[in-house]
C-alpha cells in the first residue's frame, strides 16, 4: 500500500474468479488492502497473475509430471507473481500454496480461529 491505496493488481480471467477472490480476501485479512481484480495487468505496480492469466503471461505448467493432471506452479520473478495449475482445482490449490509458503497462512475451518495469518 502507498498513501492508503493498493500498489498491486490481481490479474485473472472470469473463469479464474474464485481463486482470484480467495487471494484478494486473504491479502485483505493480512494487510487491510483490497487489491483490485482485473483482466489486464496494471501499468506500474506489481501484478499477481492467477490461472489462465498466469499462463498468458508466460507461466509453464505443461512440463509438470502429474498423473492426475493436477500439477501446480507458483513463480515469483521480482516483478510479478504467477500462480497457475493444470486444472481449476490445481489453480485454487496454487493460491493456497502461495499464501502458505509466502506468508505462513493456514486455513483450518470457516471460524475466525480457524484462519491463521500474519
Amino acid at each position: 500500500m502507498q498513501d492508503g491505496k493498493p500498489t498491486a493488481t490481481i490479474v485473472a480471467h472470469t473463469a479464474d474468479e474464485v481463486p482470484a477472490k480467495l487471494l484478494q480476501e486473504w491479502v485483505k485479512l493480512m494487510s487491510g488492502a483490497e487489491l483490485p481484480i482485473a483482466n489486464q495487468p496494471a501499468a506500474g505496480g506489481a501484478n499477481l497473475y492467477v490461472g489462465k492469466a498466469a499462463l498468458d503471461a508466460g507461466l509453464k505448467v505443461d512440463d509438470i509430471k502429474s498423473p492426475s493432471g493436477e500439477g501446480l506452479r507458483v513463480k515469483c520473478d521480482g516483478k510479478a507473481v504467477h500462480i497457475g495449475g493444470q486444472c481449476p482445482n490445481a489453480i485454487f490449490r496454487a493460491v493456497g500454496r502461495f499464501l502458505e509458503e509466502a506468508f505462513d497462512c493456514r486455513y483450518f475451518d470457516y471460524t475466525a480461529s480457524g484462519r491463521i495469518y500474519p
